[in-house]
């Protein structure tokens, strides 16, 4: 098995997280209940810290990381790069799966596999706006931005650095890893809090199919899934523990519902996504 790198994608604010937590209860556990520390078994693509490594290579271009088209040079090494334990490494990522000028965005040499969350985006749209602390209409009008991008994390030596992450626009990301010639599973997120056990064995099922992979103790090791994973528990544990990936506007696990934008968002609001997104939304059942 070459191919080391298993994508966990979304557009942000879409779910992946929740399938991360289910993937490392999977993979990591052997009952399947899920705690926050199994999430230092998998790791975020958009760290600054995972390029540190360029300023050995190029001074010049390390200091201008913060230009995409320097930045997504590095790309696909930063990604070959990942600490591999076991035979593969799940790394989750916001990335539309595009090319930025001649870089692609990851290559189908050195990945295995992907699943995509995808989610209604008169939903997407409010927790979105709530995790980055903008209006509805701002957050709108970066959904709809063809090419537009979000900052990555830092670490302690990348205090000040500002590295950013090519999401695109709402359907462009959806699109971009429909279209990757790998294996792929595209779930979405409104089936998996309407019926996760399904959607849990689907995934299972996927893997086994296509990775020929086996789970011990299955049976008791999904409902412990179903049990630790539910968002309910994971807002829970986020509120007892804090959580990284939140935002200072913003708990990460907030509601996690759906249909939150017949009560939220104007009918003009309303039609705007719908204008914009109609053929992907008609696709997936939103329309």
């Amino acid at each position: 098995m070459n191919k080391k790198i298993f994508w966990i994608a979304s557009y942000p604010k879409s779910g992946n997280t929740w399938i991360r937590a289910i993937l490392t209860s999977l993979f990591f556990t052997k009952d399947g209940k899920f705690s926050f520390e199994l999430f230092n078994s998998t790791s975020i693509f958009e760290h600054a810290e995972r390029f540190e490594f360029i300023k050995d290579i190029n001074q010049n271009d390390y200091d201008n990381l913060s230009q995409l088209e320097i930045l997504s040079k590095y790309w696909v090494q930063g990604q070959n790069k990942t600490v591999i334990k076991g035979d593969f490494a799940f790394l989750k990522t916001h990335h539309a799966c595009i090319a930025y000028g001649k870089n692609n965005f990851t290559s189908t040499n050195n990945t295995l596999g992907a699943i995509y969350l995808i989610r209604d985006p008169r939903d997407v749209v409010i927790s979105y706006s709530k995790h980055l602390g903008k209006t509805i209409d701002e957050t709108i009008y970066l959904m709809k931005k063809i090419g537009a991008s979000t900052l990555y994390k830092t670490g302690p030596n990348t205090k000040n650095k500002k590295y950013y992450s090519y999401i695109s626009s709402w359907d462009d990301n959806v699109k971009s890893w429909e279209e990757i010639s790998v294996p792929k599973i595209i779930i979405k997120y409104e089936d998996l809090l309407d019926k996760p056990m399904k959607i849990i064995i689907e995934i299972v099922n996927f893997f086994k199919k296509n990775y020929n992979l086996k789970f011990a103790s299955l049976e008791n090791k999904l409902e412990n899934i179903i049990k630790t994973t539910s968002f309910e528990n994971l807002s829970n544990l986020e509120k007892q523990y804090g959580f990284l990936e939140a935002t200072k506007h913003s708990n990460f696990f907030r509601k996690g519902q759906k249909k939150q934008w017949r009560e939220i968002l104007t009918p003009k609001q309303i039609s705007e996504i719908e204008k914009s997104f109609k053929d992907l939304m008609k696709k997936y059942n939103y329309l």
